[in-house]
């Protein structure tokens, strides 16, 4: 059973599954805006982290935190459930459907295997059982595509409502990342009452590309952030002023952050320029690029990882000229937000849900993915639209947050609509 749990008379119970929250410092942080506007909504909200990490952060009162189902010891989790019958006989499924949908590889036997644990792991999960056992109108809300929403067909099946909500590397198959397969994503698509897009653009994806019927709603709920205060008031800069420009990312291909040390150093050609990346990862990638821009003069300051909290205070203590984000495919990019909420303009690659968040004329200005060869051609766009009436100068990120990013106000709309999804 579940440890300390009152039995709700008629209210709706909810039941979150994600993929580390609360564990971590830095991981899903924007998870804490939806559980906090949730538990206003529901009798009692559950959480059920699907992997653990270091560290934890306190969940909202109210808030109940169930057992990750996979402690930090994963070699142990998975030793446990890959001989099981349940578990080799989902394995079998998925690598038929590999199979006769896609291209057979070690990579895509691996997903199948991983895949085919976690299933089996839902569904022997006691917590889970308990949770699906009570006699109450009951919502399990999956808050990615992947591993967390194997969960969706067994609470659909002992009469909860389901809900998913999708991303990008949990649903755009082409990504490099992905590995190109996501086993039963027709069953997840069957068996989801709600399917819910950080984006229009992943809402078109999964209704055109994600093979399957889907027999529930499907609708756009933007990720937000959290008010982190009133915005340093942005001074005028001359035209040969210092550029302070800053980025948030991990350090992998997809993110070209190694671009953005190119771009450095070209806009010192023009200006006095300072960049400051905050994200870890990868840092071999940028060695080359590092060196380069230091040899054109630019200042370069890589922070490493840091609480979203800590970056929110550099934004309000540095007079920062705009933001970067230079990635080949994305989702909506939290760390765009975070800036748009420090009123920030910003600079960005123009793919996947980026556009309806960065708006020319309004947040900041877009560019084409393709960078090969063009960031000299890129510093030179930059200086003249950070010029008197150009897009970096006029924009008013904040005001564009305000709109569509506001992280309570969305979590609020959406507790609103899973509050009624119940079965």
């Amino acid at each position: 059973m579940l440890e300390g749990y009152a039995m709700p008379q008629n209210n709706t119970d909810l039941l979150i599954v994600t993929t580390h929250y609360p564990y971590g410092t830095i991981e899903e942080n924007w998870v804490a805006h939806e559980v906090e506007e949730f538990r206003h909504k529901f009798r009692t909200v559950f959480v059920l982290p699907v992997k653990e990490l270091k560290g934890k952060r306190p969940v909202p009162a109210g808030v109940q935190l169930l057992p990750p189902l996979a402690s930090r010891k994963r070699a142990a989790f998975f030793i446990r459930h890959t001989l099981l019958p349940k578990t080799l006989l989902y394995f079998l499924r998925a690598t038929v459907e590999c199979v006769t949908h896609s291209t057979l590889s070690r990579r895509r036997l691996a997903i199948c295997l991983k895949f085919a644990c976690y299933r089996a792991a839902f569904e022997r999960s006691s917590a889970v059982q308990s949770f699906l056992q009570f006699q109450t109108p009951k919502v399990v809300y999956a808050y990615w595509g992947h591993i967390p929403a194997l969960i969706v067909p067994f609470a659909r099946k002992q009469g909860a409502a389901t809900c998913v909500r999708y991303h990008a590397g949990d649903l755009y198959t082409h990504r490099p990342e992905v590995g190109g397969f996501f086993p039963w994503r027709p069953l997840l698509k069957r068996t989801t009452d709600l399917s819910i897009f950080v984006s229009q653009d992943a809402l078109q994806y999964f209704l055109s590309a994600v093979r399957g019927t889907h027999s529930g709603e499907a609708q756009v709920y933007r990720l937000g952030s959290g008010d982190y205060g009133p915005p340093r008031r942005r001074s005028f800069r001359p035209a040969d002023g210092p550029i302070v420009m800053v980025s948030a990312s991990w350090i992998d291909s997809n993110k070209r952050v190694d671009s953005i040390a190119q771009l450095a150093g070209e806009l010192n050609k023009h200006a006095p320029t300072t960049w400051h990346h905050f994200g870890s990862g990868d840092t071999t990638l940028l060695d080359e690029a590092v060196a380069s821009a230091r040899k054109k003069g630019a200042r370069i300051h890589l922070h490493g990882q840091v609480p979203v909290e800590r970056l929110q205070s550099f934004y309000r203590e540095t007079d920062v000229t705009f933001f970067v984000n230079l990635s080949r495919a994305e989702g909506i990019p939290i760390s765009v937000v975070e800036a748009l909420n420090a009123d920030i303009p910003i600079v960005a690659t123009a793919v996947g849900g980026t556009p309806e968040v960065v708006i020319e004329r309004r947040s900041g200005m877009l560019l084409d993915s393709n960078l090969h060869g063009l960031i000299p051609a890129l510093a030179e766009r930059i200086i003249k639209e950070l010029n008197t009436g150009g897009l970096l100068e006029i924009a008013r990120p904040r005001q564009v947050w305000e709109q569509l990013c506001d992280g309570h106000r969305n979590a609020r709309n959406l507790a609103k609509t899973l509050s009624r999804l119940s079965r």
